[in-house]
This record gives structure tokens, sequence and C-alpha cells, in this order.
């Protein structure tokens, strides 16, 4: 019941989205630490943030704007979070959603 309710409340940006635990099982049991990954179907960015966590170059394509807007739109908010944990140790975007008054 709770991965169900998990995966209702999971907001997804492209119909053919894959979980980013997924790419990064692949790229973990796949890649090599120096390894350029191409990824040309970009879609919802799930694979770049997993590329990134683990230090992968990578290259990402995709042919429909509106995903690819989306997918940016997903990198930099991951991008702001990880800097937000990095130098306080949280991201101020899930904290300032349990307290607005914080932020």
């Amino acid at each position: 019941m709770l991965q169900e309710d998990m995966k209702r409340k999971q907001i997804r940006i492209h119909p053919n989205e894959k979980p980013k635990a997924l790419y990064t099982w692949i790229f973990k049991n796949y890649c090599n630490d120096m390894d350029t990954i191409l990824d040309t179907h970009g879609g919802s960015a799930r694979s770049a943030i997993a590329a990134h966590e683990l230090g992968f170059t990578m290259t990402i394509i995709e042919n429909d704007k509106h995903y690819f807007d989306l997918g940016l739109n997903e990198f930099r908010i991951y991008e702001r979070n990880a800097s937000d944990i990095e130098i306080h140790g949280f991201a101020k975007t899930e904290l300032s959603k349990a307290n607005p008054i914080l932020f």
C-alpha cells in the first residue's frame, strides 16, 4: 500500500518517465568511472540527475522542446537542492514546503 501511495504522489513530467533509481543502478553496474553517457531520449532528465550524482559526464538530447524545458527545469531544481544541502545540510525548497515562514 505504501508503494502505491508514493507512486500516486510522484509528479511525472513525461509519459514514459523512468525512476532515477533505475538510472543510478544502470550507471553503477554498466559504466566505468571516466565514461561519458549519451541519452538520446532525455525526457524528464532523471538520467542526467543520476549521472550527475554519480560524477559522470553526460550528453542528453530531447527532441520535444516541451519535455526538454520541463527536464531542464527539473535538473535546475535538483542543482539548487544539492547546493542547499551542501551549504546548509538541508534543501531550502523542501523545508519551505513544511514551514513557509522560514524562507
